[in-house]
């Protein structure tokens, strides 16, 4: 019994001796960052302040959610400890998905009157979108809006939310459908577009133009889209636009004068 409790004393003086000449002190950070603009090497040393504390206590999962709260642009977070007493951080950013501006609320009254027919409500569509004068942000793949700035290159979503912001993530159950329909038009060649959502709608403008219903099954809506395409190019016929909201799209053909 003597000698355990011994042994336990001589551990516990151990400890505190390593402890005491900073044998497991951090004695470095090496960071490597990949695709992350709003970030660089010296903000993260600073804001992780781990030379001189202890390797055994550093908590990688805080360090990690402070980081990504700070800087939405990060997307993943990696920590690698090191035999040196160093600790390597490897950062990746998220990627431009689509950009997002906020929808100025439209004056007009409502014309539900006025849509008995699938025709009628494609004829009294609104189709006009806002000026491009409020700020445009940047949103990834997952919903998040992590950026500001004009991205002419993405298509550009305008969104009933007068509260978007930088570290925002946006509404699942809108944000699915509208990725869904982004990433197949991309596969159709319609890229680059702009659009709006209002009622419920997504009315793009491209050529031709589309409506989607976003409570109701994406996937369905895409693929009528994608046959519809087909037969138009097949019969070489030019298409002025596409109501998708119905069972039995609403297809307007270019008249020629």
């Amino acid at each position: 019994m003597k000698f355990k409790k011994g042994l336990f004393l001589l551990l516990i003086l151990i400890s505190l001796s390593f402890w005491k000449l900073g044998v497991f002190n951090i004695a470095g950070i090496d960071v490597e960052i990949k695709n992350a603009q709003c970030v660089n090497e010296q903000n993260i040393k600073s804001d992780l302040n781990l030379l001189g504390k202890n390797i055994l206590f550093f908590d990688e999962y805080e360090a990690s959610r402070k980081l990504t709260v700070k800087y939405p642009c990060i997307k993943n977070i990696d920590f690698k400890r090191q035999l040196s007493k160093e600790i390597k951080v490897f950062i990746s950013g998220r990627n431009p998905f689509l950009s997002v501006a906020p929808l100025t609320k439209s004056p007009l009254s409502s014309l539900d009157n006025l849509e008995a027919t699938p025709s009628s409500s494609t004829a009294f569509l609104d189709w006009s979108l806002p000026s491009q004068e409020r700020e445009q942000l940047t949103v990834d793949e997952t919903g998040v809006v992590f950026d500001c700035g004009d991205n002419s290159d993405l298509p550009l979503i305008f969104l009933p939310d007068e509260n978007l912001k930088i570290g925002q993530k946006l509404d699942d159950s809108l944000f699915i459908k509208i990725s869904e329909i982004v990433t197949k038009l991309t596969q159709f060649q319609i890229q680059n577009f702009h659009a709006k959502v209002e009622n419920h709608d997504l009315v793009i403008q491209t050529s031709p133009q589309l409506v989607f219903a976003l409570d109701k099954d994406a996937l369905k809506q895409l693929a009528s889209l994608q046959l519809i395409l087909a037969k138009a190019k097949m019969n070489e016929t030019m298409i002025k636009s596409i109501d998708l909201r119905f069972d039995k799209p609403v297809v307007v053909y270019a008249s020629f004068i």
